[in-house]
């Protein structure tokens, strides 16, 4: 019966292990042979303690007197397998008196290694979400304190040039917050797999001209020198200008705050084996080399000692490394350590042919002129629908405001406009049963309808032209794109 016991016990898929209170090893069943990679004949007669490197919650010493005492421990453990996997166990030590005279004690243990490396990675994301979310409250306050003192100063009686500053450091700070919610929902897209790249022939030289262009007021608030190199001849791609654009002005952004001011950041461009490089490199503070593997993982940040220090959301470069290998192309870090600058190098594959085409289709110039249009403005938000209102009489609209579905029925049917922004989220009747309502009206049909709304997934578009509107535009609306608009008629 003992006998049959004992190689019931040998052949359990628990690890079960007999040693003594030296620490002995007397007995190695199967499933500790597979659990840590050691056979029977290497186990029996080392020391369990030493051979598995067992760490313990608490001294030794402790573990054995609550053995002694009353003669069962039970919690979890971190081994070392043979071939140096951490290995962490539920394990239960049975204190059996022998016959002999010699204590002995049974210890089973359960491999929960998995369940471990779960629980550790579960609370490692509670964390990152609390930082992330204490760090965006930090990055959304900044812009919103600016423009609420801005709104508080813009009084009458401000004289116009002061007047022209605050315009201009709110339209700063707007243009702030809504970058952060774009390279927010940009990530959630890309996670999704929702994003779909516009690819077309574009020439890489115009593309990083743009990026500087666009980039060059960061560089003077931070005082900077910026080095631009670039070849005579396009460097001809097939891409997406305005994703590639977004990449090389997140890592021009990332240069600039993450170098002291008046630095040097320098960007270039060449080609190389049938790929483009560009290289963003900075003097700045440089990255830690153990930091550097986990540079582009999403919501990483680091302290790299600025004064004052620069947080930021930790999204800009995980967006950029999968915009970069959606393109078909790489992205890596470099950096000689804490004070020694960095370097960021995306490499592209060329396009086939040499010479770089012209992207179909014309541009309306900065300066043309809106034409002037009849527009009906539909928001229940009447700061949102007033101040949109405002936008659009800037640019030469004849325009009315509904602050609801119903009273917009009443609106379009009598003043019989060209277009209609139409929110979609209201009250009592949303923007898609106005709409609907709306192409029933006697000249319903002949109306642009643009859906302006918060929500900006592919799918919510997709939802807007299936439900008749002709467009779909993500708040804010841009300027630009609005001036477009007007001048160019249906979208």
């Amino acid at each position: 019966m003992l006998h049959r016991h004992a190689e019931m016990l040998r052949l359990s898929f628990d690890a079960i292990i007999v040693w003594r209170l030296d620490g002995a090893i007397e007995s190695w069943n199967r499933g500790a042979e597979e659990l840590y990679g050691f056979s029977e004949a290497e186990a029996v007669g080392r020391v369990t303690h030493d051979m598995l490197q067992t760490v313990f919650p608490a001294p030794w010493a402790e573990i054995e007197a609550q053995l002694r005492k009353v003669g069962r421990w039970e919690g979890e453990l971190r081994h070392v397998a043979k071939d140096g996997r951490e290995v962490f166990v539920s394990a239960r030590k049975l204190l059996i008196p022998g016959a002999d005279g010699v204590a002995r004690v049974m210890e089973t243990n359960r491999d929960v290694t998995e369940r471990k490396r779960a629980e550790d990675a579960l609370r490692e994301a509670d964390r990152r979400k609390d930082e992330f979310l204490a760090v965006l409250g930090h990055e959304l306050r900044n812009p919103i304190s600016s423009i609420s003192n801005c709104v508080r100063t813009l009084q009458p009686g401000v004289d116009d040039a002061k007047a022209e500053g605050i315009r201009v450091m709110m339209a700063r700070q707007v243009a702030h917050l809504v970058r952060l919610v774009d390279d927010l929902l940009e990530v959630s897209r890309i996670s999704q797999g929702r994003i779909a790249l516009r690819k077309e022939r574009i020439d890489l030289v115009q593309v990083v001209k743009d990026a500087t262009a666009f980039s060059r007021p960061l560089f003077t608030e931070f005082r900077h020198r910026l080095t631009v190199s670039l070849p005579s001849a396009a460097i001809p791609l097939e891409a997406d200008p305005t994703r590639l654009a977004q990449v090389l002005i997140n890592l021009l952004s990332n240069a600039a705050k993450f170098t002291a001011p008046g630095g040097r950041i320098a960007i270039s461009t060449r080609v190389e084996d049938g790929e483009v490089i560009v290289s963003v490199r900075d003097n700045g503070v440089g990255i830690p080399p153990d930091e550097l593997p986990r540079i582009f993982e999403l919501f990483t940040r680091f302290d790299r000692g600025l004064d004052p220090p620069h947080t930021g959301l930790g999204v800009g470069l995980a967006l950029s490394r999968n915009l970069v290998e959606l393109h078909g192309g790489r992205i890596e870090a470099r950096s000689d350590g804490l004070g020694r600058g960095s370097e960021f190098v995306v490499r592209l594959p060329i396009a086939a042919s040499s010479v770089a085409e012209a992207p179909a289709g014309a541009t309306i110039g900065a300066t043309a002129e809106a034409v002037a249009r009849r527009v009906v403005v539909v928001d229940d938000n009447r700061d949102v629908a007033d101040s949109f209102v405002m936008l659009l009489e800037a640019l030469g609209a004849d325009v009315r405001v509904a602050y609801g579905g119903r009273a917009a029925l009443t609106i379009v049917a009598e003043f019989k406009p060209e277009m209609v922004f139409l929110d979609l989220s209201m009250p009592e009747m949303d923007g898609y049963e106005t709409a609907r309502r709306l192409r029933q009206l006697p000249d319903g049909r002949g109306v642009e309808l643009l859906a302006v709304t918060g929500w900006s997934q592919e799918k919510d578009r997709l939802r807007a032209l299936e439900a008749g509107f002709d467009g779909h535009l993500t708040k804010p609306v841009e300027f630009g794109v609005l001036k477009e608009i007007l001048l160019s008629g249906r979208r």
